[in-house]
């Protein structure tokens, strides 16, 4: 199995999984997270809209709320204590967190209360009975890989989640782990068979962008769902680093990025991949599409990227974070939040460039 890799979006996750002990995950996946006067300015990876409300996530279990575009935070109580690596609402109420040691946390009032869906116990144990199931059709090495993955206990992370309403959702993790679910997240069914990924490459990112389902990953991963996630095609990057993000483009258009700046617009359904001229050799993290149709791509330093030719290059703008960035969301008032080293707003009245 590759190693785990290291970016904005995954450094701190990395540091825990290698550096920490096997049973204090264990231990931090059944334990309640802590409140804390200082919530806002911990290690934070997930900034998302739930309506009105700005929903984020990170270290130790933290989940705070913003009912002002991010003017002020306050703590919710989560159930575990674990690193929280992203979030994702399908409605103003009904949302997602996932985290290391296979978290998944759900909400239906808008993120007030949490509860603990699926952990990377209960994640090993889905895909092993799954490949039992299937007995002697089991492909062995397939068979002996879920066996392992109950062997080695909670240790790998989700790292993103994303569902098409409320019933129907996908998970995606470290290690290639997939699962989808049909009934609310009740129950879960592993996926990763439909996706040729024979060497576990790590998939950080899962986006419906344009009506078409795309999920990024290291080593140049990259797929394509045209049918909702039921069947997925891989595409054939020519870049073999790893891929962070991707966003949606006016012209229908995509953007795919990742590690030192390397950007790529995918057009003709994955067909077509062309090199993105950017400004920086900096590992860009994350991407926000505001509610104007425009793109923001964050740079692993703080730096936020536009186009002003539909993805043909990208450049930055005036205002810049200047500290780790590792996910970006558009407020209710139109102001930038960036979430990192703790959380901030941005206003991007005054950029350089025209950044359409």
């Amino acid at each position: 199995m590759p190693k785990l890799i290291s970016s904005a979006r995954v450094a701190a996750m990395a540091s825990v999984l290698m550096c920490g002990p096997a049973w204090s995950l264990t231990d931090a996946i059944d334990r309640p997270s802590i409140a804390s006067v200082r919530a806002a300015q911990s290690l934070l990876l997930a900034v998302t809209r739930a309506g009105h409300r700005l929903v984020a996530a990170g270290e130790r279990g933290i989940v705070l709320l913003s009912d002002d575009s991010g003017v002020s935070w306050r703590q919710a109580p989560a159930p575990v204590s674990v690193t929280l690596t992203s979030a994702h609402f399908v409605t103003e109420k009904d949302g997602w967190i996932t985290g290391h040691g296979g978290i998944l946390l759900h909400t239906t009032d808008g993120g007030e209360t949490w509860s603990k869906r699926f952990d990377g116990k209960e994640v090993a144990k889905t895909i092993l009975a799954a490949e039992l199931a299937k007995g002697p059709a089991a492909e062995p090495n397939q068979l002996a890989d879920a066996q392992r993955l109950v062997a080695d206990g909670p240790d790998k992370p989700f790292l993103d989640v994303w569902f098409a309403s409320p019933q129907r959702g996908f998970v995606v993790g470290a290690y290639g782990l997939f699962l989808r679910t049909e009934d609310g997240g009740k129950t879960w069914l592993p996926w990763q068979a439909r996706l040729q990924n024979l060497r576990g490459r790590h998939l950080t990112r899962i986006a419906a962008l344009n009506g078409e389902l795309y999920i990024v990953g290291e080593q140049g991963t990259a797929y394509l769902s045209l049918d909702g996630g039921e069947t997925f095609k891989e595409l054939q990057s020519p870049y073999r680093g790893s891929f962070f993000g991707a966003a949606a483009l006016p012209s229908g258009d995509v953007i795919i990025f990742g590690l030192r700046g390397n950007a790529f617009r995918v057009r003709r359904h994955g067909t077509e991949w062309a090199k993105v001229a950017t400004p920086t050799q900096v590992t860009c993290s994350a991407s926000t599409r505001l509610a104007s149709g425009k793109i923001r791509i964050a740079s692993q330093t703080g730096d936020l990227l536009g186009s002003a030719d539909d993805g043909l290059s990208l450049a930055a703008g005036s205002v810049a974070t200047h500290m780790l960035t590792a996910a970006i969301a558009e407020a209710p008032d139109g102001t930038l939040v960036v979430a990192g080293r703790g959380i901030s707003r941005l206003f991007l009245n005054h950029p350089p460039v025209d950044m359409r």
